[in-house]
């Protein structure tokens, strides 16, 4: 799965550390002028809120229930400027579901 299939959650996972349900979104593509690929992470990240908030991930993940979510998206592409403001947006809307977001970078 990637940020291309919308309504898919495109990994989850366990973290063995602190015991927290990750939620993870694969994003490979390059940063657009148009924003495109921007607007699409937006709708991304909002499908999995919506996974979060219907509790749907519960019936799917039910070793979620209890544990703290986190949201990480790993990116191929180094975030712009624009993006970082997204995250830190978004950071604010995930906290008050009680849930992180973060990104990481891949190679």
């Amino acid at each position: 799965m990637t940020i291309e299939q919308r309504n898919n959650i495109d990994f989850i996972s366990t973290d063995s550390d602190d015991g927290s349900v990750i939620l993870s979104i694969s994003d490979h593509l390059a940063w657009d002028e148009k924003n495109a690929h921007l607007m699409m992470l937006q709708e991304k990240v909002n499908e999995y809120l919506k996974y979060i908030e219907s509790e749907e991930i519960y019936n799917s993940y039910p070793d979620a229930k209890g544990k703290p979510i986190k949201i990480i998206v790993f990116l191929k592409h180094d975030p712009t400027d624009l993006v970082k403001e997204f995250f830190r947006a978004a950071q604010e809307v995930c906290r008050q579901l009680e849930v992180s977001i973060e990104y990481e970078m891949i190679e």
